[in-house]
Parts: structure tokens; sequence; C-alpha cells
């Protein structure tokens, strides 16, 4: 199986997930040429272009590049099998791009699915009788040098969640959305199956992201706050169950977990791409489809207008 990439920022993590899965880059394409042939012979792996047609033999194709190029490339690559990265479209889609992403073989790089935390949130949700939620608060704090409004904040960093909480409760319609003053104040609700979801993104106190996510059942609620930090990489604290933590947390320590996520997504993908499991199983496992991934972009309309 021949694997090609594009992109060669966020796209330089695929080498060692590849290599993990016992595979190598075959081909690797950037538009700055130099660029290319120097993070090729820095990962030892792969044959440097800038020439897309050199792209045309591989079996699998991944996207690693800016979001308004994913379009034309998996147009590109038509009948090529595609791992993306989210979004992914990231603005108003219409019928062309839509129908497009449905008809190609394409996944979306949503990681969240892939923490332990997440895990361990969907098997009490699922199978330790959480009845009848109702709603759902999800704080995102982001503090960064870089200066954004909030429409790219929501799309680059809050979407991580909200896909995970599509994953476990259907799609969300954003029904009502209010942006204040300031580079990051937007609060937001969607609805999915009669449970709301307050959604507010805001100028963190200390460096770097934070997810505080509360679900209410009928009788209980779970509550978990993680996110990242410079010294601490990602991390979890531990899940609270009406109050009582019921696992021990997760912690990044030789190895970021964000990481450790993304290259499980990404395992679980090629064993799709080589045939060792169906696109059915891999959807199970929490695998992002081109349906699921524009479901989620649909539900935030408003947001990307």
């Amino acid at each position: 199986m021949k694997i090609g990439l594009i992109g060669t920022n966020w796209g330089r993590i695929y080498f060692g997930f590849v290599k993990k899965c016992g595979y190598s880059i075959d081909c690797v394409y950037g538009k700055n040429l130099e660029k290319v042939q120097r993070v090729v012979e820095n990962e030892g792996m792969g044959k440097a272009t800038n020439n897309l047609n050199d792209l045309d033999e591989m079996d699998v194709i991944i996207i690693a590049s800016p979001i308004h190029t994913h379009f034309e490339y998996i147009k590109r690559f038509s009948g090529k099998r595609i791992f993306c990265e989210k979004p992914l479209h990231g603005s108003k889609q219409n019928d062309k791009s839509k129908n497009l992403y449905l008809t190609e073989d394409v996944f979306v790089n949503y990681s969240y699915p892939f923490f332990n935390t997440s895990k361990e949130i969907e098997r009490i949700i699922i199978k330790e009788d959480f009845a009848e939620v109702y709603k759902i608060t999800l704080d995102v704090g982001i503090k960064f040098d870089a200066i954004r409004d909030s429409k790219d904040w929501f799309v680059d960093v809050a979407v991580h969640p909200l896909y995970f909480l599509q994953k476990l409760f259907g799609k969300f319609e954003m029904i009502d959305l209010e942006t204040g003053i300031g580079e990051m104040n937007l609060s937001s609700k969607l609805e999915s199956n009669n449970i709301i979801l307050n959604l507010n993104l805001f100028k963190g106190h200390e460096e770097g992201i934070s997810f505080d996510l509360k679900i209410y059942g009928k009788d209980k609620e779970l509550s978990v706050f993680g996110g990242y930090k410079p010294a601490k990489m990602w991390f979890f604290e531990p899940i609270k169950v009406a109050g009582v933590e019921v696992n021990t947390g997760e912690y990044s320590t030789q190895e970021d977990i964000w990481m450790i996520a993304n290259g499980e997504a990404f395992k679980i993908y090629l064993d799709y791409a080589s045939g060792n499991i169906e696109r059915k199983d891999a959807i199970s496992l929490g695998l992002a489809d081109a349906r699921s991934a524009i479901d989620l972009e649909d539900g935030i309309q408003v947001l990307l207008e």
C-alpha cells in the first residue's frame, strides 16, 4: 500500500504514525520543494515533490494542508482513499462540495474520541444507565499569543469535543449564537434530540486550552476538566459522577496523550485502508467519515456564514 502526504507542517506527525504501523510514506508533496526535501531528509522517508502528478500512483492520500485547500485536493484525487485533517471544509458548504465529500472515500481526523477519558465517558453514558441526558455545558478557554477571531478558534479547537458529543448524542444544530466584545467571547446554544448544549468560548486565564465539560442526566451529573498546558502537555483530571471520582485521570508523561490519540485514530484508518477491517467497524471504533464531518459543520453553519 503506497501512501502519499500533502502538507509538511502538521503533516509531519504522520511519519511517526505510519512507521509505527509498519508502513512508510512513499511520496511527500508541498509547493516549496526545498522545504519538502528538508523534511524528507530529516524524516528519512519518502520522495519529495512539488508536482501533484507524482501522487497519482499512491493508494492512500493524507491531506494535512490548510483548510481552504481540502476541497480541491479531494477533487484532484478522486477515487483514492483519503485521510484528511479536520475540519473537512471549515466554511459554508454548498451541494457541490457535499456531494464530492459523500461520493469519495474520505475520513477526517477527529481524534478526541480516542482519549482514554473519552472512552470512559462513553462507557459510562452508554453502559451505566446514565439516564435521560437533558443538558450539557462545555466551557472552552483559550489563551495563546496568536490573534484570531472567535470563529477560527471555534473551528480549530471547540470542534474537537463537539465531534465527540455528536458521536455520543447525535448531530447538534446551533440554535443561538452571541458574540461579545473582544478576541474570544462567544456563547452558543446547540440542540440534539432534545438535549441542550451550551458551548461557551472565552479567553483563558492561563496559557493553553481548557475544556470544562458537564453532562446532566435525570438523577446524576458527569463532569471532567482537561486540556493543554505548555508545562503539562495534554491532560484530563479524574472524571466525576455525582461528585465522586471514577478514574484516576489521564496525563501526558513520556508521550503526549494528544499524539497517542491521533496515532490510534490513524492506525484504525490504515487498518481500514489495507482491508483488515470493514468501513462500518472503523466508524464504530470512533473514526469520523465524511458524513459525520459534514453533519458537524452543517450544525454550525450559522457560525461559518
